[in-house]
């Protein structure tokens, strides 16, 4: 029985295509089986860049989305142009309005010309938009929206019939819009940090009065949420020396996990595997601190050295590579292994799943500067059980948590040399070494991380309450 009701604020949400949805699509999903209805305050559809509208099936029914417009001057611009998400779960634009199954297409029913006509002039929009909001938001682009979503909220009395308040970053503007519902209306509130804010690895601030702001606003977040929401153990330490140890009372860790409701599924549907090829697998971001370069230079020096056992390689790269993307392509061009590797760019986070299940080997980079950071692929690739090449820092977060869990053959980030050796050694040898821990694995399940989450939504609205508005 739903005895309580959680109001969140996300600006990734389903169908939204991307790993930033899963941590709170799972989130609401669970917590309809913990006593808990869920109202999730999010982006309008016509406001996003690529969705699959299959996703809306992982939304329960018991769940009330509310969808706020980007009042920013470009959004509207792009809403009144017609130009609609690109929807990864249709094979074409529906073509009349009997065909609008669900939302998505009665959006993409707005578009009047076609990809091809607005190419030119999108990709210089989009040049010239993304220069001027990332100079004239802060913390970030997202900032009309959070803005607009919490005077929403607070003029439609939303969380009026609301127990807590959760809000999810990044965005990092999502939290200011939690400060403004917070101090509008006394709700419990708990700050989910799904990455570092200040001192993010590889975020540049764009002055150093940014810099300040994200400084000042980070510190009313911390001051006051009810509860600090961590993804990371290690980010712990960071805080409670940035703020005091008196914070250390309100942090509660809550990493990213896995569905195993959905991993169960792909295991369950699993054909037969060709073993003549040994298949690689990376999903997620490519970007220069994950990017799989080191990857393609050992696999063109296994060429080199060891053709017919290079010969048996497949790599498949799943994920957004962004700007690095022409660099990966100019890299396996150079060593050869064009016909090894292919770039598949965004897929849906089901065929992500899939992909990993029907690899033989996994693979993930992360850079030393993210020591302290888990990806959330980690969680997905252990519930596989398959030998994960993790190109990391030996003292990192992310090494511990493969460690433990018995997968992992692990060089350093950057190392081509030992990157070949490990490929050499995955593919010549039974990798009997690695063997999965499923006592540990299983303690990242989304279920069982999700019934924490509602222990501690539950002392909150025990508390029963709220802080005077400010």
């Amino acid at each position: 029985m739903t005895k309580n009701k959680l109001l969140v604020i996300a600006s990734d949400f389903p169908p939204l295509v991307g790993t930033n949805t899963q941590r709170i699509i799972s989130f609401v999903r669970h917590l309809a089986h913990c006593g808990w209805k869920t109202t999730v305050v999010t982006r309008a559809l016509a406001d996003l860049e690529t969705i699959d509208s299959r996703d809306y099936s992982t939304i329960p029914a018991t769940a009330d989305i509310v969808r706020i417009e980007d009042p920013d001057l470009f959004a509207k611009r792009r809403r009144n142009t017609g130009v609609g998400p690109s929807d990864m779960g249709q094979e074409r634009l529906p073509q009349s309005p009997e065909s609008s199954g669900n939302p998505i297409a009665e959006v993409q029913l707005q578009w009047s010309t076609t990809a091809l006509q607005r190419l030119p002039r999108e990709v210089a929009s989009r040049a010239v938009k993304t220069w001027l909001r990332y100079r004239s938001y802060h913390p970030d682009t997202l900032r009309p929206w959070a803005d607009a979503a919490a005077r929403a909220v607070i003029d439609l009395d939303i969380p009026r019939p609301h127990d807590v308040l959760l809000t999810s970053a990044p965005s990092y503007s999502g939290h200011v819009s939690g400060l403004t519902i917070k101090r509008g209306t006394g709700l419990p509130w708990v700050a989910d940090f799904r990455d570092l804010w200040v001192g993010r690895p590889f975020r540049e601030p764009v002055s150093q009065l940014h810099a300040w702001m994200d400084k000042r606003l980070e510190a009313a977040v911390v001051r006051e949420c009810d509860v600090l929401l961590l993804a990371s153990p290690a980010w712990v330490a960071t805080f409670v020396q940035r703020y005091g140890a008196e914070i250390e009372s309100k942090i509660v860790v809550l990493t990213n996990g896995y569905d195993a409701e959905e991993t169960d599924a792909v295991r369950a549907s699993l054909g037969e595997t060709d073993h003549s090829i040994r298949r690689f697998v990376l999903t997620g971001s490519m970007h220069a601190a994950e990017s799989p370069l080191q990857f393609i230079h050992a696999l063109g020096a296994l060429r080199r050295h060891s053709p017919d056992l290079a010969a048996q390689v497949r790599a498949d790269f799943i994920g957004n590579g962004g700007e690095n993307t022409a660099l990966l392509n100019a890299a396996s061009r150079d060593e050869g292994v064009s016909d090894l590797i292919q770039l598949h760019g965004p897929r849906s986070h089901v065929a992500c799943v899939r992909a990993q299940f029907e690899a033989d080997f996994l693979f993930m980079a992360l850079a030393p500067e993210h020591r302290d950071t888990i990806s959330g692929k980690s969680f997905e690739y252990m519930a596989t059980g398959k030998p994960v090449l993790a190109c990391l820092a030996e003292d990192s977060i992310q090494a511990r948590l493969l460690g433990e869990a018995g997968t992992m053959r692990r060089v350093d980030f950057g190392d081509v040399q030992a990157t070949e050796s490990a490929i050499r050694h995955l593919l010549a040898t039974d990798n009997a070494d690695l063997t999965p821990n499923w006592q540990v694995i299983r303690e990242y399940e989304r279920g069982a991380l999700t019934r924490r989450l509602a222990a501690v939504l539950d002392r909150l609205a025990a508390q029963g309450s709220r802080s005077t508005p400010a």
